[in-house]
C-alpha cells in the first residue's frame, strides 16, 4: 500500500509541473496599432498588449495638453477606466490599464477644466465636468467609452463611428449608451490576440497529456483497490 501511495503522490506531483510550468509563462509587450475608417469619421487606435502572471494585460500611455485637471477628476478617470473594462468574465482574466505620462505616449489628449458640451468630447478631447451632458456621475462612463475607441472599438449607436463591416448599433452595452455593460464581443479582438499568441504556449505537448491520462488511471485504479 505504501508504493501505491507512493506512485499516486508522484503522479500528482508530475501533473502539478505542468500546471506550475503554465503560470510561468510571460508573452511579453506587443505594440498594436491601426486605423480605422467610418466615414466621416477615423482615428488611428495604439496600444501594448502582453500576457503576465496568468493574466491577459492592456496597456494604453496617454498625455494631457491644455488644462491641468485636478487630480481628483484624473483617478475617477484611471479608476472609471480600469475597474469598468477589466474583466474574469472569460477564461482567462483581462486586465486594462491607463497610464498618465509626459513622452512616449500612444495618445495626446486635451484637456479643458469646465463644463464642455457634447461636442467638446472625443477620443482626444475630454472636460472635467459635465461628462458630456450625462452629468457628473458618468465621469468614469464617459472616459471608459473614448478609452474603447483607443483599443480599436466601434460606436455602436446611429451616427457615431459604427462599424461598417457589422453596422452595428443599439446593442445596448458601454459603446451605445454610457448607462450599458462592457459586452462580449468588445473583447474579442485581445482574446484574438490570446489565442495566437499565448494560447499555443499553454497547451500540454503530446507526451505530458499521455502522462497526464496514464497519472488519471493510476489513482482511479489505486482507489478502486483500497475499496476492494
Amino acid at each position: 500500500m505504501k508504493r501505491h501511495s507512493s506512485l499516486a503522490l508522484m503522479v500528482v506531483l508530475a501533473l502539478g509541473i505542468f500546471t506550475d510550468a503554465n503560470a510561468n509563462i510571460t508573452v511579453p509587450w506587443e505594440h498594436i496599432t491601426g486605423y480605422n475608417s467610418s466615414p466621416p469619421y477615423g482615428w488611428t487606435y495604439s496600444y501594448d498588449i502582453g500576457y503576465y502572471d496568468s493574466n491577459l494585460m492592456i496597456d494604453v500611455d496617454i498625455k494631457f495638453t491644455g488644462d491641468t485637471p485636478p487630480q481628483e477628476i484624473v483617478n475617477i478617470w484611471e479608476t472609471g477606466i480600469e475597474s469598468i473594462w477589466s474583466t474574469n468574465r472569460f477564461s482567462v482574466p483581462i486586465l486594462f490599464n491607463v497610464d498618465w505620462v509626459t513622452n512616449n505616449y500612444d495618445y495626446l489628449v486635451t484637456i479643458i477644466n469646465g463644463n464642455g458640451d457634447y461636442t467638446d468630447w472625443s477620443m482626444l478631447s475630454w472636460c472635467t465636468e459635465g461628462a458630456a451632458g450625462w452629468g457628473e456621475a458618468y465621469q468614469e462612463e464617459v472616459v471608459a467609452h473614448e478609452f474603447g475607441h483607443m483599443v480599436s472599438l466601434w460606436d455602436e449607436y446611429a451616427g457615431g463611428a459604427v462599424n461598417p463591416g457589422t453596422l452595428l448599433i443599439n446593442t445596448g452595452g458601454l459603446m451605445n449608451t454610457l448607462s450599458g455593460p462592457t459586452l462580449d464581443h468588445s473583447y474579442y479582438p485581445f482574446l484574438d490576440w490570446y489565442d495566437v499568441n499565448v494560447a499555443p504556449l499553454l497547451t500540454p505537448a503530446p507526451g505530458a497529456l499521455i502522462l497526464g491520462s496514464i497519472g488519471i488511471s493510476i489513482v482511479n485504479w489505486l482507489r478502486r483497490r483500497k475499496t476492494i
